[in-house]
């Protein structure tokens, strides 16, 4: 017997945390006993996919918490209350769960007569049969397979924890009335058959003289019609009804054509008929005018009708990480590698935040692959310097004297007073009246500014009490370092100096931001408290490792976003990244959003399975 201890606490709570973030549990059964075994012998469903709002990191700890073997698990509630404080501070690296595989692999060997049939499990494509050695996770799992011709094959299976492989073989029904039609061994169409009434069902409906008895193929005796003798009525004819496999040239005895010849004398007297023959007429007219209307919009290069080439775009940006539009639209961001457009003049743009917008024009043809580069401008203090932003401040009552950065510029009404972009402390004094302070912030988009500041009476009006009254502004301290040094820091988007940097701040909340060539920005919302000290001492990740990595969708062009950053629309080649492990989303509008994760080695080029998106009910 196994010793309880802690490690068995944890997993209940694990339970607990799975039922309270998906609204499921884990294991169902029919019985406390069958129960009993799926908590021993199977894998949860992972909480993702009941709810996929649930963090990666998040379903990791739940997942560790319910490990089967215990040494697997957290060890103690120390370390499940360390990893949830870290992923709360989002510190997912120095998490203890980062690093765990929450299932075993099983490999999965499908197979199927006739082969060729594409295999979903969960509802996820992994394949066509025969399909050998698929890693899957042990427990229940769905299985579908579709094979055109065939009815779909449905089930559900079960690996045990005890199995390494599991083989499942299908044999596919035919779908009725769906055959090949062939020649020479090559298949030239499917499509349903036409279902001829057969003898046994028309031969009473018959007048008896033309019925005439005959010996069947099966050795039973049938009555059929019978044709009036004509040298056309044994001639070879070569049948095109659909569905049929056609051997070559046929005989039809008499009373088979006489049959065919009926039936088709029935389907012309019918398409005669006013209720079918209009509707008929309408619907090829309306597929004679999409056809024409499409052929005009068909982009040709020559009189022949031929299909106009693409073109293929490759932009980068140094700093990368930069918005590309093409047309004004988005089509992803730097490095973008072999984008696919339509030959000609195209704009191009490049925006960042912190850098000045980048345009041009360019020209590209047929089957051209052009390689555009940029070096972006940083906004720093010498850029918005460039411009002076009008400020006009007046104060109710006015005669107010006014204060930037505790700099006295003047009285109230003050007109057209000139200032850089960036944020600052301003301040009203007047006899009489309580002091005013608040931020300023000028933004380098900013035309002019205007500020009217209504005035609050004081108790008294004796200056040396007001005086004693006014209220300093409410301050705090940021200081805001890196490894390496020399980063640049945003605060609210406005640069601010170079790290290691101190701020004196009001009290409030900001946003900082440190960029580093060749280091992944670092972005942290903080929150200024009245004497208190905010430290941030970050160490940047280097750039300099990368890997690429591929990504197709289908339906194509879907919106993909990698670690929650858009970074373009499907398919993607090539699209440069950071080796280790990503969360991808996959959104198209009518479609249900696709969750998932991958992790890539250090200059690997790793090829995403094909991510099918499922419509919206």
């Amino acid at each position: 017997t196994r010793e309880v201890d802690e490690r068995s606490d944890i997993y209940s709570l694990g339970i607990v945390f799975y039922e309270m973030l998906t609204g499921d549990i884990p294991f169902k059964g029919d019985t406390p006993l069958g129960v009993a075994y799926k908590h021993v012998h199977t894998y949860p469903t992972r909480p993702r996919i009941k709810n996929p709002k649930i963090s990666v990191y998040l379903e990791k700890v739940i997942l560790k918490m319910l490990a089967k073997d215990p040494n697997d698990r957290y060890q103690s509630m120390d370390e499940l209350i360390r990893d949830l404080k870290l992923f709360k501070d989002k510190d997912y690296e120095h998490m203890i769960a980062s690093s765990y595989v929450e299932e075993k692999k099983c490999k999965l060997t499908v197979t199927s007569d006739p082969e060729g049939a594409k295999v979903y499990l969960d509802g996820e494509y992994i394949g066509l049969t025969p399909l050998k050695d698929a890693e899957v996770s042990y427990g229940a799992h769905k299985v579908l397979l579709i094979l055109l011709g065939y009815k779909d094959a449905t089930d559900e299976i079960e690996i045990p924890l005890t199995k390494k492989t599991y083989e499942k073989s299908y044999t596919l029904q035919p779908e009725p009335g769906y055959e090949k039609e062939e020649v020479g061994g090559k298949t030239l169409s499917e499509e349903k058959t036409v279902a001829i009434p057969a003898q046994e069902a028309r031969k009473e409906t018959l007048p008896s003289e033309h019925i005439e008895e005959t010996t069947s193929s099966e050795g039973k005796t049938v009555k059929v019609r019978k044709e009036p003798e004509s040298a056309e009525s044994s001639r070879t004819e070569s049948p095109t009804i659909a569905g049929g496999p056609q051997e070559g040239s046929k005989t039809y005895p008499p009373e088979e054509k006489g049959y065919l010849d009926e039936y088709i004398g029935k389907i012309k007297i019918l398409l005669l008929k006013p209720f079918v023959l209009i509707p008929a007429i309408i619907l090829l007219l309306s597929l004679a005018f999409i056809i024409l209307r499409g052929r005009n919009e068909n982009i040709t290069t020559n009189t022949n009708n031929a299909t106009l080439q693409l073109a293929y775009l490759s932009i980068s940006s140094e700093p990368r990480g930069a918005e590309v539009y093409i047309d004004g639209v988005k089509v992803g961001i730097t490095p973008l590698n072999k984008f696919s457009t339509k030959p000609g003049t195209h704009t191009i743009k490049l925006a960042k935040e912190g850098y000045l917008e980048s345009d041009a024009t360019i020209d590209i043809k047929e089957k051209e692959s052009k390689t555009l580069s940029y070096t972006l401008k940083e906004k720093t203090s010498t850029t918005t310097a460039e411009k002076d932003i009008p400020v006009s401040i007046s104060s109710n009552p006015a005669g107010a004297k006014v204060y930037i950065d505790g700099k006295e510029i003047g009285t109230t009404p003050i007109a057209n007073y000139s200032m850089k972009a960036g944020t600052y402390t301003l301040k009203l004094i007047k006899d009489g009246y309580k002091e005013f302070s608040q931020n300023l912030t000028l933004n380098s988009s900013d035309t002019s500014k205007t500020v009217n500041i209504p005035l609050e009476k004081s108790s008294t009006t004796s200056t040396s009490t007001s005086s004693s009254t006014m209220t300093t502004p409410k301050t705090g301290t940021l200081s805001v370092n890196s490894n390496p040094t020399g980063a640049k820091v945003y605060i609210n988007n406005i640069y601010s100096g170079i790290t290691p940097l101190t701020l004196t701040l009001n009290t409030g909340t900001y946003t900082v931001k440190i960029t580093k060539n060749g280091y992944l920005d670092y972005s942290e919302t903080v929150n200024i408290r009245e004497n208190e000290r905010y430290s941030i001492n970050q160490p940047l990740v280097k750039l300099g490792k990368t890997a690429t990595v591929n990504i197709s969708t289908n339906p194509t062009y879907a919106t993909v976003y990698i670690d929650g950053i858009k970074v373009g629309l499907s398919p993607l080649f090539f699209y440069k990244i950071e080796p280790g492990y990503h969360e991808i989303r996959v959104t198209k509008e009518g479609y249900l959003e696709y969750y998932g994760e991958f992790t890539i080695k250090d200059g690997e080029t790793k090829t995403l399975p094909l991510i099918s998106l499922a419509k919206l009910p």
